[in-house]
Parts: structure tokens; C-alpha cells; sequence
């Protein structure tokens, strides 16, 4: 996909709109993204974006929500949305000749969502199930342990589903109130990919998102301070699941590529040294891996397991040699080269599709104020070195501030803390 032909026109009201026409395709798709996130709210509004996101689906004044599962059933198209970190994002894809209605049920949903007090009562039993359901998922569990463990009370820290007194607390007024804050034109960004008209979803686009007012803060938060910190959390789970996190660095910056190196050769691929390890070598664990929790503003470098109680310790230990080994003598040089070709199939295999090419467009307007075209992605890979990644292995991999969190089968976190730093000597 050629990101250089796309064209970006910007409303009055401050609304983005990129369109990248292609009739290769036999559909479209569209992604409206909402900058903010869970990231901006405020200890009275956590959860909120994503409260917000349930309530889009729910009617609107010219159509119900049963209307607005079968207005895209009936044209074989797809809707959906998720709340992340820093945006809230609604999508869909159709057939050309569907495509306006889609994109008119969007716009009708972002721009007038009823916000009715029953359903609004109705979808916080839903929301509270939901927070159950993720308790009881080790997963997500460990997830947003790892995201309170680092950076605390900031809001980067809670729970995108919110807190159960603040989804309790939630009204039509509250959620209309947040909507004025947050849904205004500045942050809002539409992205369509795909065979369709231009000037006609164009047209339409800006009909309907022009009432989207215009005022509203930039999208610039405040940095979440890493916090040194160790969490486990007792569950009647089968298997203990830990996680070591180290400080690193935001997204979009130049080294966050460093670090997107290290951390495939450290454990996102089967040829992972983790998973080479601790799985294929030792039989300790079924999952292992790192990440990259990268924001705006801050980010953290982090390795996870799920291993049964009986081999937790012994697991732990392995991670901490895996990581010692590459903070001292990095990766090697037939790493580093495999991992470039990795990157290089990646980008062009995930871009093949219209809804990731949607996606790509509307991520990149919204968070880093361009597209991105594939050569400058291949050229930023291609311009990474061995060094620069030995580099960050040396720098992200700090013993001297990790944290940990774990959640299942646990023990104290002093004994966790002490097999690492035992280990290390």
C-alpha cells in the first residue's frame, strides 16, 4: 500500500479525515479514532472511555440498537470498537456499494449516542461483568497488576474498565459531560482505505462530523512516573504468573526501535531466547515472552510466564539468567539479521489488508501527527546496528530498577525479589 497517495483534508471543526482510494479491493474500511484514552481520566471518571464506547452501540435517535446490528448484518458488513490506553477507536468495513451506509451508522453513533438512563443501567451490570470476567482471566489479570505496579495512581495505571464505584456512579449527565471534553474535533481522526467513492464518503464525512465541536484540549498528557514496585496478588488460579518489568522509553522515539529488536530476540518469537530456553531446553513453562508497553510518554520493557507453582522458582531464575546474558554481551550478529528480515516481513504482510492499512493511517495521524509510508518503516528498520541494539540491552535491562508482579500461586514478593537478585550476583 502506497501511505504517500493518501490525502488528508482537516475539517474546520478540527476533524481529520485521510482517504486512501484502492480498487483493488472489493471493500472498504473505516476507523474513526478519539484521542484520550483512559490515560486522561480522572480518579471520578476511570473507566469512562470505555463506558462511553459500550454506549455508542445502544441507539441513537433515528435507530435502535437492534437497528444498528442489523443495518450492518443486513449489508454483510462489520462494526466493532475497543477502548485503549490513549484512544477509543470504532471501525468497520463494507462493500463499496454499502460503504456510505456504514459510514453513516458511524457518524450517527459518535455524534448523537442516546445515553438512555436504562440502558445506561443496564450496560453497568454488563461493565461489572465484564471486571469479573477479567479477574478471573490470568491474562488480564497480570496485565493491569503490571500496569498499576509501575505506574500507580496515575489514571496510565488503572484499570481501562474503571473502578466498580466509578462505573456505579455513572449518568446520562456525567457520560454527556465527558463526551464534551473528550469527543471535540481536534482529537477526532477518520481514516478510510479501500475501493470507494472519495468525494462521495468525503462529502458524507464531513456532513456528519462538522457537528463534532471544535474547542477542546490538545492531546499532550501529563508523562505517568515509573515507580519502582512489587505486586502479587493471591488467586485460585492453577499456575503462578510473573512478570519482570524494567523502565524504557516512550513510543515514536528513535530508539524504541533499538528496543523493538532486542526485545523479539528476547522473547516474541519461537527462535526467542526465552522461549528456546525455558520451554524448548527446560520444559519449565508453556508461555513465555517480552513486551513493550510503549506510550506517549513513557514505556516499560517486561518478560512474562505462566509456570506451575512447583517450577515458578526455577523459572524465574532462567528469565533473570536469559536477561543478565543479553544486558552483558547483547545479541549476535545472526540474531540481529534474522530479526531484521522478521521486521521487514511484518510490516508488509501486516499492512495487506484495508483495515490494518485504516488503522496504520488513522494510529499514525492521531499519535504521531503523520503517516508513516512502508520505506520509511523498512528504511528505520534497515538503519538500526547491532551496537545501537546491545546498546539498549544495556540500558533497559537494569536490575537496579526492575519491578515485578505476579498473580495465581504466589508467594511473598520478597521471595521473588530475592531469586533475582541472587541470581544476578
Amino acid at each position: 500500500m502506497d501511505f504517500s497517495m493518501a490525502e488528508k483534508r482537516t475539517l474546520p471543526n478540527g476533524v481529520r479525515i485521510l482517504m486512501l482510494p484502492d480498487d483493488r479491493f472489493s471493500s472498504a474500511a473505516v476507523t474513526i479514532w478519539i484521542g484520550g484514552g483512559s490515560r486522561l481520566e480522572t480518579p471520578e471518571t476511570l473507566g469512562y472511555s470505555h463506558f462511553v464506547e459500550h454506549m455508542l452501540f445502544k441507539g441513537t435517535p433515528t435507530c435502535s440498537a437492534g437497528d444498528i446490528a442489523s443495518i450492518m448484518d443486513n449489508i454483510g458488513g462489520h462494526l466493532n470498537a475497543y477502548t485503549a490506553k490513549e484512544h477509543t477507536t470504532l471501525y468497520s468495513r463494507a462493500l463499496r456499494c454499502h460503504l456510505p451506509i456504514a459510514v453513516n451508522l458511524m457518524c450517527d453513533m459518535l455524534t448523537s449516542p442516546k445515553l438512555d438512563e436504562k440502558d445506561i443501567a443496564l450496560e453497568k451490570g454488563v461493565i461489572l461483568a465484564e471486571m469479573a470476567m477479567c479477574e478471573d482471566t490470568p491474562e488480564d489479570l497480570l496485565s493491569d497488576t503490571s500496569h498499576l505496579t509501575v505506574w500507580g495512581s496515575h489514571a496510565l495505571g488503572a484499570n481501562i474498565l474503571g473502578t466498580e464505584e466509578t462505573v456505579t456512579a455513572v449518568t446520562a449527565d456525567r457520560l454527556r459531560a465527558f463526551l464534551r471534553e473528550n469527543y471535540v474535533g481536534s482529537r477526532v481522526v477518520c481514516a478510510v482505505c479501500g475501493n470507494f467513492d472519495t468525494e462521495e464518503v468525503f462529502a458524507l464525512l464531513e456532513q456528519r462530523l462538522s457537528v463534532l465541536p471544535a474547542d477542546g484540549s490538545p492531546l499532550d498528557p501529563t508523562p505517568a512516573q515509573y515507580q519502582r514496585n512489587f505486586i502479587v496478588v493471591e488467586k485460585d488460579f492453577e499456575q503462578t504468573h510473573i512478570e519482570l518489568l524494567f523502565p524504557a522509553i516512550p513510543a515514536y522515539t528513535d530508539r524504541h526501535y533499538h528496543l523493538g529488536f532486542l526485545n523479539a530476540v528476547c522473547g516474541c518469537s519461537l527462535s526467542s531466547r526465552l522461549f528456546q530456553r525455558l520451554r524448548e531446553q527446560l520444559g519449565l513453562v508453556y508461555n513465555v515472552g517480552s513486551d513493550c508497553m510503549l506510550y506517549m510518554r513513557e514505556g516499560v520493557f517486561s518478560v512474562a510466564a505462566a509456570v506451575n507453582p512447583e517450577n515458578a522458582d526455577a523459572a524465574l531464575r532462567e528469565i533473570t539468567l536469559v536477561l543478565a546474558e543479553l544486558h552483558k554481551n547483547g545479541i549476535t550478529q545472526q540474531e540481529f539479521e534474522r530479526v531484521r528480515e522478521q521486521f521487514r516481513a511484518g510490516i508488509l504482510m501486516g499492512l495487506e489488508g484495508n483495515s490494518s492499512c485504516a488503522a496504520h493511517m488513522a494510529g499514525g495521524e492521531l499519535l504521531l501527527g503523520k503517516v508513516r509510508t512502508v520505506d520509511e518503516l523498512t528504511r528505520r528498520m534497515d538503519e538500526v546496528t547491532l551496537e545501537q541494539v546491545n546498546a539498549a540491552a544495556r540500558d533497559f535491562i537494569d536490575f537496579d530498577s526492575f519491578s515485578l508482579c505476579a498473580v495465581g500461586k504466589v508467594r511473598e514478593s520478597d521471595h521473588y525479589i530475592s531469586i533475582v537478585q541472587n541470581t544476578i550476583i
